[in-house]
């Protein structure tokens, strides 16, 4: 099978993680927990979050607790509408076993809930 025949997967359809307002460092580190669930992560700065979303329908959105405190109700919308699970971290800081281990519950809890609802 050659490119041409292969089928394209739309964005919107791949399992995806969204790391929102991060630095590179820590979309990295959120790479390998995304990756033990089967998705694939996309990083937005704060201003790109409801683009973003909408584009991609993350399972799951990573952000510092700081960004979320700064504006909760915009990211509490966001998830709800995109479907998907706020994960707060306390800093970027946070070690690698407890990102992973964040990450990974929260796109299993929201595939859990996605496949609770009737089709749209």
């Amino acid at each position: 099978m050659n490119r041409r025949e292969a089928k394209t997967v739309p964005v919107h359809e791949l399992p995806t993680v969204l790391v929102v307002g991060c630095s590179r460092d820590f979309v990295d580190r959120c790479r390998e927990g995304a990756a033990k669930t089967g998705a694939i992560v996309r990083a937005t700065d704060l201003a790109g979050a409801e683009t973003m979303a909408s584009t991609c329908h993350p399972l799951a959105m990573v952000l510092t607790a700081k960004h979320y405190r700064d504006n909760q109700v915009r990211f509490d919308e966001l998830a709800a509408s995109a479907q998907s699970t706020l994960v707060q971290v306390s800093g970027e800081e946070v070690t690698q076993e407890e990102l992973e281990g964040l990450v990974v519950t929260a796109v299993t809890e929201a595939r859990r809930r996605r496949s609770s609802l009737p089709p749209a």
